[in-house]
């Protein structure tokens, strides 16, 4: 199963209350989310667009890459080399021609179809089935700060395997990440758990 296109861009301490919970308008200096599996991100606007940079600790040895969002839907997903996206593991995800283009996050939110992924030079890498939905609302409390959230579920069929995931999107800020993730049709087997949000990084 093809890890959730997400899953990364989701510390292990407490961390105390903030003075001030970020918002939306925080965005545009950048916004830390640090989560439970060890990776923390930073969240920028774009133009329209979020990029996450996310550095990833698995066993203490750092890893990075950065995301380009479009509410939860990943757009650009690449390495980083020298603080820039690195073109020669740059993938983009985009719906297949003829298929609805991604859709603003809303409570009544129900998208699907086939979404293709492409290098960098716009070469064919693959294709496959989604489905994405928002399927209730929560409240989350992170460091702190207390935000609701759209419950998104969003399922992933490819030729040789499946995934599902469960995201959650803060509307006050605008940025989405993964919350749980497994295979289609089975309970959630991984569990990504903000710990820390802020205008500074966690660590």
């Amino acid at each position: 199963m093809r890890s959730p296109p997400l899953a990364a861009l989701i510390a292990l301490a407490a961390t105390p209350a903030l003075a001030a919970c970020p918002t939306s308008a925080d965005l545009a200096d950048g916004v830390y989310v640090d989560f439970s599996d060890g990776t923390y991100v930073r969240y920028q606007t774009i133009q329209e667009d979020v990029v996450g940079e996310a550095t990833i600790t698995p066993g203490g040895e750092e890893d990075f890459f950065s995301g380009r969002y479009r509410g939860v839907f990943l757009m650009i997903d690449a390495g980083l080399k020298d603080n820039r996206p690195d073109r020669e593991s740059l993938i983009s995800f985009q719906p297949a021609k003829g298929e609805p283009d991604w859709p603003i996050v809303s409570p009544t939110m129900n998208w699907s179809g086939t979404v293709i992924t492409q290098n960098a030079e716009g070469g064919f890498i693959n294709r496959f089935e989604m489905s994405a939905a928002v399927t209730g609302q929560d409240r989350v409390s992170i460091s702190g700060c207390d935000y609701d959230v759209d419950i998104v579920k969003i399922e992933e069929v490819y030729e040789n395997g499946d995934g599902a995931s469960e995201l959650h999107y803060i509307r006050e800020i605008g940025i989405g990440y993964v919350a749980a993730a497994g295979p289609v049709g089975a309970p959630y087997e991984f569990f990504y758990v903000p710990r820390y949000i802020g205008l500074k990084p966690p660590r």
